[in-house]
C-alpha cells in the first residue's frame, strides 16, 4: 500500500468516525457526500440524503440566511463560513447544529463545498434556561422592591405605635411579617419551579390531585376526581400546581368563615357569591369518539365559583396580579410556571357552571382512561 493510499484511507476513517457530521454539496446545494454520523445524530441513514437539496431540510426561517453565506462561499475561496442551522431528526424533534462551511471545490479530491457541523442542541437549551432565568430574576427583584414595601411601611409604623402603648399595633406588625414571608415563599416557588423538568415519574391524576386537596384549607368546598390517567410528569410540580388551583377556587369561591377571601376574589377579579362551599371538579380531557376507542389529551381543573371575567383572563398569570391587598398575587403566576416547565399547554375559560375551567394539554401518555365515577 502507497503511503498517498494510507493517508487517504486513514482520512476517510476519521470522517466517519467522526461525532461531527460532514457532508459535501456541489455547486447548487445537493449532497454528494453525507457521513455516517448523521444516523446516530440525526437518525437518517446516508443514503437518505443522497442528491437532496440541504436547503429544503433545514428550517425555514434559516433557510434564506445560509442561501446567503453559500453564495458567499462559491464565489470567496478562502472565505470561511461558520453559521447555525436548525432541521428536524427522525422523531421529527428539532436539533439545532454550528456548523463551518469551506470551497474546495478546485481541490481534485473533493470538487465541492465542505461542510462540517456538531449539535449544539443541548447548550442552545442550557444558553435559553439560563436566559429564562436571569428574565425571572429581574422580574422576582421589581416584584419584591415594590410589593415589599407596603407591608414593611406597615409594620415599621404599627412598631412605633407598640412603642407609645398602642399594644394592638403588634397583631398588625405580625400581619405584616406574615404577607412578607408568603411573598418570600411564592417567590422561591416561582424561582425554582420555573426551570424545565428534565427529570419525570409515571403519576396518578386521581392521587397526586387528592394529596394536594389535602394540603389546602379547603374548608366546606368539595373535591371530585370524574376520572384518572397516569401521565409523565414532576410530582411535587405537579402537587404544587393543583394545590395553587384549589387554593385560589376556595378562596374565591366560598364565604365560609374559613375562606382569606370572603369579599374579594383576589386572583378571579371579582366578587364571591353567596354559597356555602365551592365545587371543584378534576378530570381527563379526551377527544373522545366512542367509549373503546379514545385518546387523553390532557386534565382539567374547574370550579363552580363566581368565574374569571373574560378581560382578565390573560391577566391573572402575570406576576403580583391581584384586586386583594391580602394576596401575594403569585398564584396563578405559579401554575403558569410549572406549565410551561414541563412543556404543557395551559388554557383558561368558563367552566361549566359558571366559574373557572384550567385546561392542561399536550400530556405524554402513559395510558387509556382507567376509571370513571361519573
Amino acid at each position: 500500500m502507497t503511503d498517498r493510499r494510507r493517508v487517504e484511507q486513514r482520512h476517510r476513517a476519521l470522517i466517519e468516525h467522526s461525532s461531527d457530521l460532514t457532508t459535501v454539496l456541489d455547486t447548487d446545494g445537493r449532497f454528494q457526500y453525507v457521513s455516517p454520523s448523521a444516523e446516530r445524530l440525526l437518525g437518517f441513514p446516508p443514503s437518505y440524503f443522497e442528491d437532496d437539496d440541504a436547503f429544503q431540510l433545514v428550517l425555514e426561517d434559516d433557510r434564506g440566511r445560509l442561501l446567503e453565506e453559500f453564495e458567499r462561499v462559491l464565489s470567496d475561496a478562502s472565505y470561511r463560513s461558520r453559521f447555525e442551522f436548525r432541521l428536524r431528526d427522525a422523531d421529527d424533534d428539532v436539533r439545532v447544529f454550528e456548523a463551518i462551511g469551506r470551497n474546495l471545490l478546485t481541490n481534485p479530491f473533493v470538487e465541492g463545498i465542505v461542510v462540517n457541523s456538531w449539535d449544539i442542541t443541548d447548550r442552545k437549551r442550557r444558553e435559553q434556561e439560563l436566559q429564562r432565568t436571569n428574565e425571572r430574576l429581574e422580574e422576582f427583584a421589581s416584584l419584591l422592591s415594590h410589593d415589599l414595601r407596603n407591608p414593611l411601611a406597615v409594620a415599621r409604623g404599627n412598631v412605633e405605635l407598640a412603642r407609645e402603648g398602642e399594644t394592638e399595633a403588634l397583631a398588625k406588625v405580625d400581619d405584616a411579617h406574615q404577607r412578607i414571608e408568603r411573598l418570600i415563599e411564592d417567590v422561591l416557588v416561582l424561582a425554582r419551579d420555573g426551570r424545565s423538568v428534565e427529570e419525570t415519574t409515571t403519576v396518578d391524576l386521581d392521587s397526586v390531585a387528592t394529596e394536594a386537596w389535602s394540603n389546602v384549607r379547603t374548608a366546606d368546598a368539595s373535591l371530585t376526581v370524574v376520572d384518572t390517567v397516569t401521565f409523565s410528569a414532576d410530582r411535587d410540580r405537579l402537587a404544587r400546581l393543583f394545590e395553587n388551583l384549589f387554593r385560589n377556587a376556595v378562596e374565591h369561591g366560598s364565604t365560609s368563615p374559613d375562606s382569606q377571601a370572603q369579599e374579594d376574589a383576589v386572583e378571579h377579579g371579582s366578587t364571591s357569591q353567596e354559597r356555602s362551599g365551592v365545587s371543584v371538579r378534576v378530570g381527563v380531557l379526551s377527544d373522545r369518539r366512542s367509549s373503546a376507542d379514545s385518546r387523553i389529551t390532557g386534565f382539567f381543573v374547574e370550579d363552580d365559583g363566581p368565574g374569571i371575567p373574560e378581560e382578565h383572563r390573560d391577566d391573572v398569570f402575570e406576576y403580583g396580579y391581584s384586586s386583594s391587598p391580602d394576596g401575594t398575587g403569585f398564584g396563578l403566576a405559579i401554575v403558569r410556571r410549572i406549565t410551561e416547565a414541563h412543556g404543557w399547554s395551559l388554557s383558561l375559560d368558563e367552566g361549566p357552571d359558571g366559574g373557572t375551567r384550567f385546561a392542561f394539554g399536550e400530556l405524554e401518555r402513559r395510558s387509556d382512561l382507567t376509571a370513571s365515577t361519573d
